[in-house]
């Protein structure tokens, strides 16, 4: 059987319309994801919507403040400042962004600056464009031998790795064994970036969140608890 398309649904709790996400899929239960954009919810194939109503007016307190909180942090986020001196988090750094013309695209880091060449550096959308370009690079060249160090643990091969850019996911891991990381994730604390391949990584031998896939994840990241409750104040970066 095949899971439904996903459906963009709308449903009164309260006082308000929420807009949300439906996805359709092999599940017993209903999940509830809240991120930067909005509510997902993910329902068994054969519940109908009435069921699915009650399940969400039921959540509605939780669903609510979780938006509330979405909200507050998007008002709070400062905008990012793309010319010449802006400062940037790279590797849970703080640092200060030099540019220059050139004609071909380089970033590299030394010492507190994060020196970017490209052929605008007048253009903020040009330089916005050439930052995430270049962190994309810098990702995959950090986190290749990184993926590969955790998969030799599990005894298995280096996984494909895709530097990719979802809306709320930090990583993803699918049954052919490819790996895709969000980009910004360079720009977490190392330490809190390798708990994130650990975790994917672990999703080669367990291709579940059962109790025997954070078995695997304690092998490979014993501190894992602690890294996921860190890692959480950095999920207003994900778009």
């Amino acid at each position: 059987m095949k899971t439904a398309p996903d459906e963009a649904r709308r449903v009164k709790l309260g006082d308000r319309d929420i807009d949300y996400r439906l996805v359709r899929a092999r599940r017993r239960t209903v999940g509830l994801q809240i991120g930067q954009d909005g509510l997902t919810v993910r329902a068994p194939l054969r519940l109908t919507v009435r069921e699915l109503d009650q399940v969400l007016n039921e959540k509605s307190a939780w669903i609510l403040a979780k938006l509330a909180e979405w909200a507050r942090r998007a008002q709070q986020a400062p905008e990012a400042a793309w010319h010449d001196g802006a400062t940037l988090l790279v590797e849970g750094r703080q640092l200060r962004l030099v540019l220059r013309r050139a004609a071909r695209l380089r970033l590299r880091v030394e010492s507190e600056l994060l020196h970017l060449d490209l052929p605008r550096p007048e253009d903020a959308q040009a330089v916005e464009r050439a930052v995430e370009q270049g962190l994309r690079r810098h990702a995959a060249e950090a986190f290749a031998p990184r993926l590969a160090q955790y998969a030799a643990i599990l005894g298995l091969a280096p996984p494909r790795l895709i530097i990719y850019a979802p809306r709320t996911l930090w990583g993803s891991c699918n049954r052919s064994g490819v790996i895709r990381l969000h980009w910004r994730l360079i720009q977490l604390p190392p330490a809190l970036a390798d708990y994130i391949i650990a975790h994917e990584v672990a999703h080669l031998a367990q291709m579940n969140h059962s109790s025997r896939f954070w078995e695997v994840v304690a092998r490979l990241y014993p501190d894992f608890r602690a890294a996921r409750a860190a890692v959480r104040q950095f999920e207003p970066m994900l778009r």
